[in-house]
């Protein structure tokens, strides 16, 4: 899903405050899967968020890539701003 995309749908529904993102683990490749979670947290997350006027800190999205980069083992990839 791209970040327009989720712009769209906000901007349509007059607002939300949370997307969930369900991918399946056993049918996708593992490096498929780790990407998808990389450009959710580097590209399509910190563009919601600068149009939104969000933070790191106070945006819905943020819990969502928490977990999935503590669960991956990718803490050190995660872009914050």
């Amino acid at each position: 899903m791209s970040a327009e995309k989720i712009l769209r749908h906000s901007e349509a529904l007059g607002g939300v405050a949370r997307f969930t993102f369900q991918m399946n683990a056993s049918s996708l490749p593992h490096a498929k899967l780790m990407t998808a979670i990389e450009v959710l947290g580097t590209k399509v997350a910190p563009q919601v968020r600068r149009e939104t006027g969000q933070t790191a800190a106070n945006a819905p999205v943020s819990s969502f890539l928490d977990h999935a980069c503590d669960f991956f083992g990718m803490r050190q990839h995660r872009d914050v701003t």
